[in-house]
């Protein structure tokens, strides 16, 4: 089903969004909802999520993500709903490579199970030169993922 259609029969202990913030538009957003489903004295969120690693990306890759924040941003909007940051476990470059590889590994899979013919092919074809451009061109040294476990704050 449609995550953003949940509606839960009551606040509970812990509610998650592993790599799916996008569903619902970005971090805050994500968090927004998240909030509605735990308790509202002590119930813990953790978000997994992409942020870039400075504000200083460069704008030709920049303005292809415009809804991913800075772990500072991402640090704000944090407190601002009434959270502290109780821990952080970020993802390294080689968990970043062995993950985009999969994808890549994922694409090429399907294209030497589909006939040259296949109306897909060219799309694929672009797509995997697209992403594998974005990532070795910015992706690598100026994106980064994280878990975000979140908890009440001290306010």
């Amino acid at each position: 089903m449609d995550a953003r259609e949940y509606v839960p029969d009551g606040p509970f202990d812990c509610a998650a969004s592993i790599g799916a913030s996008h569903i619902r538009g970005g971090f805050s957003a994500t968090l927004d909802a998240l909030l509605d489903l735990v308790r509202d004295e002590g119930g813990t969120i953790v978000v997994g999520d992409r942020y870039w690693r400075s504000d200083r990306v460069p704008p030709e890759f920049a303005r292809e993500w415009p809804d991913i924040p800075t772990e500072y941003e991402i640090l704000g909007t944090v407190r601002d709903a009434g959270l502290d940051v109780a821990a952080v476990v970020r993802s390294g470059a080689d968990d970043w490579d062995r993950y985009e590889s999969g994808i890549w590994q994922s694409i090429l899979s399907w294209l030497g199970g589909h006939p040259p013919d296949h109306p897909d092919r060219d799309f694929m074809i672009d797509y995997l030169h697209r992403i594998q451009d974005e990532y070795f061109g910015y992706g690598r040294e100026h994106m980064g993922w994280a878990l975000y476990v979140l908890v009440p704050g001290f306010y």
